[in-house]
């Protein structure tokens, strides 16, 4: 067996599970206060922020997860193709983990702006 299956089926999991957050959060924001969803000292500011911070950070994150669950399955496919060898495999799955973690931290921050700008400090 190729053990570079193993990398696509690894790759699949973290953009899956940030786009149906994202969708989630998007369409059915949880209620203020709640346990899960966009939690920062600014959304929880008040009710207006929190509902505004769940739908702009899902609407964000389902869009961005899309082309990283592509690239991470395309990645993954040519992996398989080439047939990497172990240093090659492991560096590539370094590269996408860290590209498939560089949306969130970014949604974060334009979600944070975004708040600022409309509800102040």
């Amino acid at each position: 067996m190729n053990d570079n299956i193993v990398y696509l089926i690894c790759y699949i999991p973290t953009p899956l599970i940030f786009l149906i957050a994202g969708l989630l959060s998007w369409r059915a924001p949880t209620p203020y206060g709640s346990s899960i969803g966009y939690r920062t000292k600014r959304s929880y500011s008040s009710a207006e922020a929190w509902d505004f911070a769940q739908v702009y950070w899902g609407r964000l994150i389902t869009f961005s997860s899309i082309p990283v669950l592509a690239v991470s399955v395309i990645t993954g496919v040519i992996q398989i193709v080439k047939n990497f060898d172990e240093n090659a495999a492991f560096i590539t799955c370094m590269i996408v983990v860290t590209l498939q973690l560089v949306p969130v931290f970014i949604s974060i921050g334009i979600t944070e702006a975004a708040m600022k700008r409309n509800f102040g400090k």
